[in-house]
Protein backbone atom coordinates (compact mmCIF):
# COMPACT_ATOMS: atom_id res chain seq x y z
CA UNK A 1 0.00 0.00 0.00
CA UNK A 2 2.90 2.28 0.74
CA UNK A 3 4.36 1.52 -2.66
CA UNK A 4 1.17 2.62 -4.39
CA UNK A 5 1.15 5.89 -2.49
CA UNK A 6 4.72 6.69 -3.49
CA UNK A 7 3.99 6.07 -7.13
CA UNK A 8 0.96 8.25 -6.83
CA UNK A 9 3.01 11.11 -5.36
CA UNK A 10 5.66 10.67 -8.06
CA UNK A 11 2.95 10.84 -10.72
CA UNK A 12 1.65 14.05 -9.19
CA UNK A 13 5.11 15.60 -9.31
CA UNK A 14 5.63 14.73 -12.92
CA UNK A 15 2.14 16.06 -13.71
CA UNK A 16 2.95 19.34 -11.99
CA UNK A 17 6.20 19.59 -13.94
CA UNK A 18 4.51 18.76 -17.22
CA UNK A 19 1.63 21.20 -16.68
CA UNK A 20 3.73 24.29 -15.96
CA UNK A 21 4.21 26.28 -19.16
CA UNK A 22 7.73 27.56 -18.40
CA UNK A 23 10.35 25.45 -16.81
CA UNK A 24 12.72 27.19 -14.58
CA UNK A 25 15.77 25.69 -13.08
CA UNK A 26 14.48 25.91 -9.54
CA UNK A 27 11.43 23.86 -10.40
CA UNK A 28 13.62 21.37 -12.15
CA UNK A 29 16.03 20.99 -9.33
CA UNK A 30 13.13 20.51 -6.90
CA UNK A 31 11.62 17.87 -9.09
CA UNK A 32 15.01 16.18 -9.46
CA UNK A 33 15.46 16.17 -5.70
CA UNK A 34 11.92 14.87 -5.27
CA UNK A 35 12.55 12.22 -7.89
CA UNK A 36 15.70 11.07 -6.10
CA UNK A 37 13.80 10.92 -2.83
CA UNK A 38 11.08 8.96 -4.49
CA UNK A 39 13.62 6.51 -5.90
CA UNK A 40 15.24 6.00 -2.48
CA UNK A 41 11.85 5.51 -0.89
CA UNK A 42 10.93 3.09 -3.62
CA UNK A 43 14.17 1.15 -3.07
CA UNK A 44 13.53 1.02 0.70
CA UNK A 45 10.02 -0.19 0.11
CA UNK A 46 11.21 -2.94 -2.21
CA UNK A 47 13.89 -3.94 0.31
CA UNK A 48 11.31 -4.02 3.11
CA UNK A 49 9.05 -6.16 0.93
CA UNK A 50 11.87 -8.56 0.16
CA UNK A 51 12.77 -8.88 3.86
CA UNK A 52 9.15 -9.39 4.88
CA UNK A 53 8.68 -11.95 2.08
CA UNK A 54 11.71 -13.88 3.34
CA UNK A 55 10.49 -13.75 6.97
CA UNK A 56 6.95 -14.79 6.16
CA UNK A 57 7.81 -17.28 3.43
CA UNK A 58 7.70 -20.41 5.73
CA UNK A 59 4.47 -19.17 7.29
CA UNK A 60 2.96 -18.58 3.88
CA UNK A 61 4.03 -22.03 2.73
CA UNK A 62 2.51 -23.55 5.88
CA UNK A 63 -0.71 -21.60 5.34
CA UNK A 64 -0.86 -22.59 1.66
CA UNK A 65 -0.19 -26.26 2.51
CA UNK A 66 -2.74 -26.20 5.33
CA UNK A 67 -5.28 -24.58 3.04
CA UNK A 68 -4.66 -27.23 0.38
CA UNK A 69 -4.99 -30.04 2.94
CA UNK A 70 -8.20 -28.55 4.34
CA UNK A 71 -9.61 -28.17 0.83
CA UNK A 72 -8.69 -31.79 0.11
CA UNK A 73 -10.34 -32.98 3.34
CA UNK A 74 -13.36 -30.79 2.64
CA UNK A 75 -13.70 -32.36 -0.82
CA UNK A 76 -13.32 -35.86 0.63
CA UNK A 77 -15.96 -35.17 3.28
CA UNK A 78 -18.24 -33.63 0.66
CA UNK A 79 -17.85 -36.75 -1.46
CA UNK A 80 -18.58 -38.95 1.56
CA UNK A 81 -21.66 -36.89 2.38
CA UNK A 82 -22.91 -37.24 -1.20
CA UNK A 83 -22.24 -40.98 -1.12
CA UNK A 84 -24.01 -41.38 2.25
CA UNK A 85 -26.95 -39.28 1.08
CA UNK A 86 -27.22 -41.48 -2.00
CA UNK A 87 -27.09 -44.63 0.14
CA UNK A 88 -29.63 -43.12 2.51
CA UNK A 89 -32.00 -42.40 -0.38
CA UNK A 90 -31.58 -45.94 -1.69
CA UNK A 91 -32.22 -47.39 1.77
CA UNK A 92 -35.32 -45.23 2.17
CA UNK A 93 -36.62 -46.45 -1.18
CA UNK A 94 -35.89 -50.04 -0.20
CA UNK A 95 -37.55 -49.48 3.19
CA UNK A 96 -40.64 -48.03 1.52
CA UNK A 97 -40.76 -50.96 -0.88
CA UNK A 98 -40.35 -53.48 1.95
CA UNK A 99 -42.98 -51.70 4.05
CA UNK A 100 -45.47 -51.91 1.19
CA UNK A 101 -44.57 -55.55 0.61
CA UNK A 102 -44.94 -56.25 4.33
CA UNK A 103 -48.40 -54.66 4.37
CA UNK A 104 -49.41 -56.77 1.39
CA UNK A 105 -48.14 -59.95 3.05
CA UNK A 106 -49.92 -59.07 6.29
CA UNK A 107 -53.15 -58.55 4.36
CA UNK A 108 -52.66 -61.84 2.52
CA UNK A 109 -52.02 -63.67 5.79
CA UNK A 110 -55.05 -62.02 7.37
CA UNK A 111 -57.24 -62.94 4.40
CA UNK A 112 -55.86 -66.50 4.33
CA UNK A 113 -56.32 -66.87 8.07
CA UNK A 114 -59.85 -65.49 7.99
CA UNK A 115 -60.76 -67.66 5.00
CA UNK A 116 -59.29 -70.78 6.59
CA UNK A 117 -61.01 -70.09 9.89
CA UNK A 118 -64.28 -69.48 8.11
CA UNK A 119 -63.85 -72.64 6.04
CA UNK A 120 -62.75 -74.78 8.98
CA UNK A 121 -65.51 -73.30 11.14
CA UNK A 122 -68.06 -74.09 8.45
CA UNK A 123 -66.70 -77.63 8.20
CA UNK A 124 -66.79 -77.99 11.99
CA UNK A 125 -70.33 -76.66 12.13
CA UNK A 126 -71.42 -79.04 9.37
CA UNK A 127 -69.73 -81.98 11.10
CA UNK A 128 -71.28 -81.05 14.45
CA UNK A 129 -74.71 -80.60 12.87
CA UNK A 130 -74.45 -84.08 11.31
CA UNK A 131 -73.37 -85.55 14.66
CA UNK A 132 -76.18 -83.68 16.42
CA UNK A 133 -78.72 -85.05 13.93
CA UNK A 134 -77.34 -88.56 14.43
CA UNK A 135 -77.56 -88.18 18.21
CA UNK A 136 -81.09 -86.77 17.93
CA UNK A 137 -82.04 -89.82 15.85
CA UNK A 138 -80.42 -92.13 18.45
CA UNK A 139 -82.33 -90.32 21.21
CA UNK A 140 -85.58 -90.72 19.27
CA UNK A 141 -84.84 -94.43 18.74
CA UNK A 142 -83.98 -94.86 22.43
CA UNK A 143 -87.17 -93.06 23.43
CA UNK A 144 -89.21 -95.33 21.18
CA UNK A 145 -87.39 -98.40 22.51
CA UNK A 146 -87.93 -97.14 26.06
CA UNK A 147 -91.62 -96.56 25.34
CA UNK A 148 -91.97 -100.08 23.91
CA UNK A 149 -90.17 -101.56 26.90
CA UNK A 150 -92.40 -99.66 29.31
CA UNK A 151 -95.48 -100.92 27.48
CA UNK A 152 -94.12 -104.48 27.56
CA UNK A 153 -93.27 -104.17 31.25
CA UNK A 154 -96.71 -102.80 31.89
CA UNK A 155 -98.24 -105.86 30.22
CA UNK A 156 -96.12 -108.27 32.30
CA UNK A 157 -96.79 -106.35 35.46
CA UNK A 158 -100.53 -106.49 35.03
CA UNK A 159 -100.33 -110.22 34.24
CA UNK A 160 -98.22 -110.83 37.30
CA UNK A 161 -100.06 -108.33 39.46
CA UNK A 162 -101.43 -110.91 41.95
CA UNK A 163 -98.20 -112.86 42.10
CA UNK A 164 -96.12 -109.88 43.18
CA UNK A 165 -98.42 -109.10 46.07
CA UNK A 166 -98.21 -112.60 47.63
CA UNK A 167 -97.25 -112.75 51.25
CA UNK A 168 -95.89 -115.87 52.85
CA UNK A 169 -97.14 -116.86 56.25
CA UNK A 170 -94.89 -117.81 59.21
CA UNK A 171 -95.81 -121.43 58.95
CA UNK A 172 -95.20 -121.65 55.20
CA UNK A 173 -92.38 -123.97 54.28
CA UNK A 174 -91.04 -121.38 51.76
CA UNK A 175 -90.73 -118.74 54.46
CA UNK A 176 -87.19 -117.51 55.00
CA UNK A 177 -87.04 -118.46 58.67
CA UNK A 178 -88.16 -121.98 57.87
CA UNK A 179 -85.61 -122.13 55.02
CA UNK A 180 -82.84 -121.07 57.39
CA UNK A 181 -83.76 -123.74 59.87
CA UNK A 182 -83.76 -126.37 57.13
CA UNK A 183 -80.29 -125.36 56.00
CA UNK A 184 -78.97 -125.64 59.59
CA UNK A 185 -80.45 -129.02 59.94
CA UNK A 186 -78.68 -130.27 56.82
CA UNK A 187 -75.37 -129.26 58.06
Amino acid sequence: MLYVQILTQSDKMSLVCNNSGSHNEANMSDSTINGERNEKTLQRTELDKDLSNRAFSPIRKYIVNTKQELNKKFNEISDQIKKLESENNELRKENDHLSKENLQKEQEVKNYYEQNIIDSTKESITTLEVQLNEKDMEIDELKQTNKKLKEEASKYQSALGAATNVRLGNNDQNHSVQLKDDVKGLQ
